[in-house]
């Protein structure tokens, strides 16, 4: 953890011990990669989480230790409409990286279903629960849909956004979308 970002943490009431890092940020493919100097410190732990991702290039060099490693996260970018070839390849790496791994702490049960249809075995993936499951929220939806075409009363409905604020989540989208839905039901908010 780089403590600067946590100002308010007294650390002294903290029971476990911290490892601090520092980030060195560089720029290649018009995006900022990150290294941390904790991969410098791997031999005194016995497992270790990192997020399946590749803007930290420390998370893969992980890997080079024999150390048991657990990825956390989507599973896949889904941010990505049309990926390009490096992308794409990048999104192979991480999956290979996954194959590789020890575990995986998945945030959905969509996410342990596109893992396991990319070969990665069910017994290695952990459902964490700790974002929206898009799948599940699809089928109450739907339910909701049909109930609202049975019904000619139409009721107040509210949506939410769940997420970052940043330019990767699309957000003109978002209110696109829901602008032309306000045309069709004024019934709806955001």
């Amino acid at each position: 953890s780089n403590m600067k970002n946590f100002k308010n943490i007294n650390i002294d009431k903290i029971s476990y011990p911290i490892l601090f890092t520092n980030t060195k940020i560089f720029y290649m493919f018009r995006k900022h990669i990150l290294l941390q100097d904790f991969i410098f410190y791997l031999k005194n732990f016995d497992i270790i989480i990192i997020e399946n991702a590749l803007n930290n290039i420390s998370y893969p060099l992980c890997f080079l230790n024999k150390k048991e490693i657990i990825l956390w996260g989507h599973g896949k970018d889904f941010s990505v409409v049309n990926p390009s070839l490096l992308k794409k390849a990048i999104e192979r790496f991480k999956l290979f990286l996954c194959k590789k791994s020890n575990g995986f702490f998945a945030y959905t049960k969509g996410v342990k279903k596109i893992l396991m249809n990319n070969n990665i075995e069910e017994k290695n993936i952990t459902v964490l629960n700790n974002t929206i499951d898009i799948l599940s929220n699809r089928k109450k939806y739907l339910s909701i849909k049909n109930k609202m075409q049975n019904n000619k009363r139409i009721s107040h409905h509210t949506l939410l956004f769940v997420g970052r604020l940043n330019k990767r989540k699309r957000l003109e989208y978002l209110l696109d979308a829901f602008i032309l839905l306000r045309t069709i039901n004024p019934n709806y908010e955001l």
